[in-house]
């Protein structure tokens, strides 16, 4: 799947050498992201903010990873994928910085959403790059380390944050991010030139798509189910990631909400983990996690018990943990004359799941309750294994 020998014609220490700093990447984008969580009840208290307009920050760059990712489209083959890489790096750092003055709010939601803008890109390109470098199960293993960075930093930079904020004021802290995001910005560009050297040819180069050619690749029958699988996933996600503390504080009457979301994220880490140093098969994974992670939430619902809730879905973060990681490795490897084309639809996809499900899971506990919007969460993670198992991956990929 590595487009123009890649593979073999870079040096070990040269595909070494991007590898980290794509990792580096994944890790800033989670360092950003956690800020929005970490900073909120300063942020509320300092613009004096009424409950409606509370996420509008958050819902702004949102729109931005979104636009960004369909602007994408248009980019492939006109814009070298490092180049973009690091400009998405630039603007994200250029934004963070200027946040710490702390503008009227109108003018600090326009900047989250050129953050937003930023972060889409990154967000798509790190995964593509990390296809471009490897093969095989190599690429499957990398792709989990990817993405078990932003689970592991997401995990510990709050903390960190915490520890910050009781030395500074609250919007110094961008000013700190925009500073990891300058240092990285500059790591990028000495990769790139380090890549670069003894190679003819840039490094990850696509050709130009057209329209014809993109209805091409989506009529090969991978991608098409690939993003489907990806669009329901991110609704299972969403659903999961905003719902699931409400769920087991409000519906189960416990204090246990944080402790379902942190063993969530804990099953989740533990399998990246797992698939990135076994040689287990990312086509049968991604055809069967599905079909057990919501095995393993149906089974604690009934019981309505806030334990069994923390270990069901412990289990099912365990189970469906690796599934993105491996769908962006095997629609990548279904489609090596454009992995920036196949990561583009398939993250898209994710973002949209995400971003439809809450509203709709707050009618459901409107109209029923919330145990009604948590089971909807794990029929579409049947749905996601549903449409892998109908995707038609060449047989060389498993």
């Amino acid at each position: 799947m590595v487009q123009s020998g890649l593979e073999a014609c870079m040096s070990k220490a040269q595909r070494n050498c991007l590898t980290a700093t794509l990792i580096m990447g994944m890790a800033f984008i989670a360092c950003i992201f956690t800020l929005q969580g970490s900073l909120l009840t300063s942020l509320i208290a300092h613009y004096d903010l009424s409950d409606s307009v509370q996420g509008f920050a958050s819902s702004s760059a949102s729109i931005g990873g979104v636009i960004a990712l369909i602007s994408s489209f248009f980019l492939i083959g006109h814009l070298s994928k490092l180049l973009l890489l690091r400009i998405a790096v630039g603007i994200c750092a250029v934004f963070l910085a200027l946040l710490k003055v702390s503008p009227a709010f109108s003018v600090f939601v326009a900047m989250w959403f050129a953050i937003g803008v930023g972060l889409g890109y990154l967000d798509m390109l790190v995964s593509s790059c990390m296809a471009d470098l490897y093969e095989g199960r190599a690429a499957t293993r990398m792709m989990c380390v990817l993405h078990m960075t932003y689970g592991v930093v997401s995990s510990l930079v709050p903390m960190v944050y915490d520890g910050m904020l009781k030395r500074m004021m609250w919007n110094s802290l961008y000013l700190w991010v925009a500073g990891l995001g300058l240092a990285l910005l500059v790591l990028f560009t000495a990769a790139v030139r380090f890549a670069r050297s003894g190679m003819k040819n840039e490094p990850m180069a696509e050709k130009r798509l057209s329209f014809k050619d993109m209805g091409a690749i989506m009529k090969k029958g991978t991608l098409p189910a690939l993003v489907a699988a990806m669009f329901c996933h991110g609704i299972f996600y969403g659903g999961l990631n905003t719902w699931l503390n409400r769920y087991v504080s409000v519906t189960l009457v416990s204090d246990h909400g944080s402790l379902a979301m942190s063993m969530m994220f804990v099953g989740v880490l533990v399998s990246r983990l797992i698939i990135s140093f076994t040689g287990l098969s990312p086509v049968k994974l991604i055809r069967i996690c599905g079909y057990a992670s919501a095995v393993c939430l149906f089974a604690a619902l009934p019981l309505k018990n806030s334990y069994a809730m923390c270990a069901g879905i412990a289990l099912c973060g365990l189970m469906y943990g690796a599934m993105i990681p491996c769908i962006l490795d095997v629609g990548c490897a279904a489609t090596p004359e454009s992995t920036m084309f196949a990561t583009t639809a398939m993250v898209l996809s994710l973002y949209l799941g995400e971003a439809i499900v809450p509203p709709v899971i707050g009618a459901l506990e409107s109209m029923f309750n919330l145990h009604v919007g948590i089971a909807l969460c794990g029929v579409f993670m049947v749905l996601t294994s549903v449409f892998c198992m109908i995707a038609k991956i060449p047989k060389d990929i498993r």
